[in-house]
């Protein structure tokens, strides 16, 4: 089982790629073109960044209908936090399998408000979606995408931990039978495409967590001792000045300024930092603070972390909603629990174990969602990609409510 810490119809956009998952030693996205993914090297842990790749017919999907046509979007607190409610915080280990634990993690979420504790195998839906979905050979760790897991919940379900427990060795080991017999009793109802961050903080604030992906850094997937110990220590992840895919597009796939377009294009995203995190109706990112002293939540993330791929190293500096001068290497799937409009912050748990960060937790800047909380997310011009909500039948009918 993995290592946990107790805390109590529309298109689909196919504008954007699809992306697998990761962790500092379980999987970020690196093009398929790098012949070697980076790593990371944290806690005693080599952790692979894994590929992005396009599905060659994306799902149609329905996306996230918090309103009734013609009715505004409802607005949402300033701040929401559901750690309290969250299952415990996992540790996904050397593979691929961060969105297999982002997803089964927002499952489990709704099945401890509904009573039901029982731990869910992570495995089991790594395996399922890689290769009864996705069709990839069976000793391909290469991560799984968002659309590619929903439909996996919904054709199979997921088993409960017990049925097919998490052993990185046996990623490539079908499940036994009696693995997918239980998981034929735990099929997902529904599941919405989230469209914008304020529709992100209208679906948190209602009590649903959103699975979601992000690019990392350069400098964190490479390990960078500076930026590596500060976002494991913080919790809080830079922004690259651009996405994967930009970054290979220019004559230099690996310089983040060589390419000006690749960081001008990232400001129309993050740049420009007070216009980002001003237009999302934040603070953090004028301010110009540094993450350490960003407030909130994110000022309490920087006490607890227990970063141990290394000494110490307080060299680096950033103002959450800036890009750094470093393009991402890859993705990385985690779910996001809460917002904080003052700090300007998603609040995420992670799947890198309980040192990571805030005893698990930590944050993404209001300004990988774009430049306004209303920015399609589906656009080329944002970072963030594929959050998801996901539903069982009684909350389709609450949801159906809320609606009218």
């Amino acid at each position: 089982m993995p290592s946990q810490v107790n805390h109590e119809k529309e298109p689909a956009h196919a504008s954007k790629s699809e992306v697998h998952g990761g962790h500092p030693g379980s999987g970020t996205s690196v093009l398929a073109e790098v012949a070697a993914p980076p790593v990371i090297q944290a806690n005693g842990v080599t952790r692979k960044l894994a590929k992005t790749a396009q599905r060659p017919k994306p799902l149609a999907r329905p996306e996230l209908k918090i309103a009734a046509a013609g009715k505004a979007l409802p607005v949402p607190p300033p701040a929401v936090s559901l750690r309290a409610k969250c299952p415990p915080v996992l540790d996904q280990d050397p593979i691929e399998s961060c969105a297999a634990f982002a997803f089964t993690s927002a499952l489990r979420f709704l099945h401890l408000r509904d009573g039901l504790d029982e731990p869910l195998s992570p495995l089991f839906c790594y395996y399922t979606t890689r290769v009864l979905t996705e069709g990839e050979q069976t000793n391909d760790d290469s991560g799984c995408k968002a659309d590619a897991v929903v439909e996996t919940l919904e054709q199979y379900g997921t088993c409960v931990e017990s049925a097919w427990p998490y052993d990185t060795s046996k990623f490539a080991i079908t499940p036994p039978t009696t693995a997918f017999d239980d998981a034929a009793t735990r099929k997902l109802t529904k599941a919405y495409r989230v469209t914008t961050l304020r529709a992100m903080k209208v679906s948190i604030a209602d009590g649903y967590p959103v699975p979601v992906a992000f690019p990392v850094a350069q400098s964190v997937g490479c390990g960078d001792d500076a930026v590596l110990s500060h976002t494991w220590r913080t919790g809080i992840f830079p922004i690259p000045s651009c996405a994967p895919d930009d970054a290979t597009a220019g004559a230099s796939g690996t310089s983040a300024g060589s390419s000006g377009a690749s960081a001008g294009s990232a400001g129309t995203v993050a740049g420009s930092a007070g216009g980002a995190a001003g237009a999302s109706g934040t603070s953090a990112g004028s301010s110009g603070a540094s993450a350490s002293s960003a407030g909130g939540s994110a000022s309490s993330a920087g006490v607890r972390g227990g970063y141990a791929g290394g000494p110490v190293n307080d060299s680096f500096r950033y103002a959450p909603q800036t890009p750094i001068p470093d393009p991402a290497v890859g993705y990385h799937f985690v779910l996001a629990i809460g917002y904080d409009d003052t700090t300007g912050l998603v609040e995420i748990e992670n799947s890198w174990g309980d040192t990571f960060g805030d005893q698990g937790y930590g944050y993404l800047p209001y300004a990988l969602f774009g430049p306004t909380q209303d920015t399609l997310i589906a656009d080329k011009s944002v970072l963030a990609e594929d959050p998801w909500t996901l539903r069982h039948q009684a909350d389709e009918m609450h949801h159906a409510a809320a609606a009218k």
